[in-house]
């Protein structure tokens, strides 16, 4: 029982890192924008002014906390490049993750079209995405650094912790969970849900983190502008999106899954396992 509390409070802790810098950051871009216009923004104003950096308030504290990261896994005589594995990928996995990206995509975003009636409040949501990539800095924040911290987070650390204690099922589906109810709106949590375990399964099969980056950045790239246009502008054929996409995404990952596999009994597999239960490379 001692072990599990300690890998809830492992998690807890690298959560609450993470949430308390967007807080800080946060509360330091209200106090400065208020400061800065004091005379001529209002309540709403300084919302939308914040809302317009957010992706860039949130990656000042994954980079802070990425840091801190660094710093107590050290103390734990640990790695966080080692225990997050950024090994090479191979352009094979990368060409099929691509793919995948895509058909989840189309399926992810003609849901929400579907489901916004559900879930009213995603608007309010969809609004404040939209604002806060409507700089560069918001879209390389959104696109690239976020999902690479996110994927440590959630893969590297979280995902991680958890397999040292559990099956690879409960792991999975665990950090999911975790995943979606860190995004905070339900139906964003729906999807986010989705992608995390798709996220976990690509991280096992591939072992090595720069897949789950370069998913997860393809994916916010996506949903963000070019297939997010796609769909707006053939709305007419969103439930055929949502069929196929579903339909191509869960073949594609089970064909995928077929691949990796063939791929890992083609190569000289060490009989060394380390501490998180994976076969050294």
């Amino acid at each position: 029982m001692k072990k599990y509390f300690g890998m809830v409070g492992n998690i807890v802790i690298y959560f609450l890192v993470y949430l308390g810098l967007q807080m800080v950051m946060g509360a330091f871009a209200g106090i400065f924008i208020t400061i800065k216009n004091l005379t001529s923004l209002n309540k709403v104003n300084i919302a939308d002014a914040i809302n317009k950096y957010a992706y860039v308030l949130v990656a000042f504290a994954a980079i802070g906390a990425f840091l801190i990261y660094i710093l107590l896994l050290k103390n734990k005589e640990e790695n966080l490049f080692q225990r997050c594995s950024f090994k090479k990928v191979k352009s094979t996995n990368i060409l099929w993750i691509f793919i995948i990206c895509i058909t989840f995509s189309f399926f992810s975003i003609s849901m929400i079209y579907v489901l916004t009636n559900v879930f009213p409040d995603y608007q309010e949501k969809s609004k404040n995405i939209a604002n806060g990539v409507s700089t560069i800095a918001g879209i390389l924040c959104a696109v690239l650094l976020l999902p690479a911290f996110e994927e440590v987070l959630f893969r590297g650390l979280i995902f991680k912790e958890l397999k040292k204690h559990l099956n690879l099922p409960v792991s999975v589906i665990l950090q999911a969970l975790i995943f979606a109810v860190a995004h905070g709106n339900p139906l964003q949590g729906i999807y986010t849900f989705m992608l995390g375990v798709m996220l976990a399964l690509v991280y096992t099969w591939t072992r090595s983190i720069w897949a789950n980056i370069f998913f997860h950045a393809s994916y916010n790239l996506f949903g963000t502008s070019i297939i997010s246009i796609a769909v707006y502008y053939s709305r007419q054929f969103i439930p055929a999106y949502l069929i196929l996409g579903a339909v191509l995404t869960i073949l594609l990952m089970v064909k995928y899954c077929t691949h990796t596999k063939k791929s890992s009994r083609s190569q000289i597999e060490r009989p060394f396992t380390n501490r998180y239960g994976e076969h050294s490379d």
